[in-house]
């Protein structure tokens, strides 16, 4: 958890009636750019690292595809500092028939 955050925060009231957080204030984050992967490896490559933008990429990009693929095996994926990383499914709020599940009808 981030004790001392370097971003801006702005507060937001809850104007939706429905919820029942409404009428209070929230803090927000403001997002600044969003920063692709290579440029996260030219970041990283600037903090006096032994390592070049295109080795620390390609890392990173392997990081990716081995995370995708664990994950999807099942695996929970911890990385220290920044968090834990699991397979979660969606499903819509009228869900599927015990027939359809059995005819495979469901998009998994």
């Amino acid at each position: 958890m981030v004790q001392n955050p370097q971003f801006l925060i702005n507060i937001r009231k809850n104007i939706n009636a429905n919820n029942p957080g409404y009428g209070k204030y929230y803090p927000k984050a403001v997002e600044k750019e969003t920063i692709t992967l290579r440029g996260l490896a030219k970041h990283m490559s600037e903090h006096q690292c032994v390592y070049s933008r295109d080795i620390i990429e390609g890392v990173l990009i392997k990081m990716a595809s081995c995370m995708i693929e664990l994950i999807a095996q099942g695996n929970p994926i911890k990385i220290d500092g920044l968090g834990i990383f699991w397979p979660t499914v969606e499903s819509t709020k009228e869900g599927i028939t015990r027939a359809a599940l059995l005819e495979g009808k469901w998009n998994a």
